[in-house]
């Protein structure tokens, strides 16, 4: 009975300690965050978002969040998509489990996705509805520069 009892002291003190060091290790990754710029967020599930991101606990939390189209067959060029206007209606923030993130990146104000952000927020480019069949007319990008490579070095931050 002591043994069980002891045992179970244990594995609670082991689960808070690996509780503390996550929540440690999630707040200085926030420190590397540069408010001022979007941030590309890459997922295990190979999806990459880009928005203005933080960290709250166990989760990321993403605002004003694009993400990339599939290039059309015989194109070597995606569509940038604001993301809120999929047939099911997401409202912000996206939240993304830490589990899921396979490394994130500040992104500089020159890349062709921030350019592309640049010209939807001035109103020159729609969003694109990626349900709808049909052209849209978002912002063509090179996927090549804003795709997971097929071997991404992680952030310092991971």
């Amino acid at each position: 009975m002591l043994v069980g009892l002891v045992a179970v002291v244990v594995i609670g003190l082991v689960g808070v300690l690996l509780w503390q060091l996550t929540s440690r290790a999630l707040a200085g990754e926030e420190r590397r965050i540069d408010k001022t710029a979007y941030q590309a967020v890459f997922l295990l599930s190979s999806q990459v978002y880009f928005g203005h991101l933080t960290i709250e606990g166990d989760e990321y939390l993403l605002r004003d969040v694009f993400y990339l189209n599939a290039p059309a067959e015989g194109s070597q060029r995606g569509q940038l998509v604001k993301r809120g206007n999929e047939l099911h209606g997401p409202t912000e923030p996206m939240i993304v489990p830490a589990r899921s993130v396979l490394f994130w990146e500040n992104m500089r104000e020159d890349s062709e996705v921030a350019a592309a952000i640049r010209l939807y927020r001035s109103g020159q480019l729609p969003s694109a509805v990626p349900a709808t069949p049909g052209p849209t007319s978002a912002a063509p990008i090179a996927t090549a520069s804003a795709t997971a490579s097929a071997s991404p070095s992680p952030s310092p931050s991971r």
